[in-house]
C-alpha cells in the first residue's frame, strides 16, 4: 500500500502531465490547420509544453523517492 501524502503527489503529477498533454494536443491540432510560420510555432510550442510536462513528472517522481517512501 502506498502512503497517503506521496501517492496524492503521484496521481497530481500525472493528472498535470495528462491535462498539459491534453493542451499541447489541441494545439498541434490547431497548427496543422494553419500554414507557414504559425504552423512551425504551433509545432515547436506544443512539442515544447510536452517536454515540460514530462519534465516536471520525472522530477516530481525524483523528489518523491528524496521523501523516502521508495517506489
Amino acid at each position: 500500500m502506498m502512503h497517503g501524502m506521496g501517492y496524492g503527489m503521484i496521481c497530481a503529477s500525472l493528472v498535470k502531465v495528462v491535462l498539459l498533454a491534453g493542451f499541447a494536443y489541441i494545439v498541434w491540432v490547431l497548427s496543422n490547420k494553419e500554414g507557414g510560420a504559425l504552423k512551425l510555432l504551433g509545432r515547436l510550442l506544443a512539442a515544447a509544453i510536452v517536454v515540460i510536462a514530462v519534465a516536471g513528472l520525472l522530477h516530481g517522481a525524483a523528489y518523491y523517492g528524496k521523501l523516502g517512501y521508495g517506489m
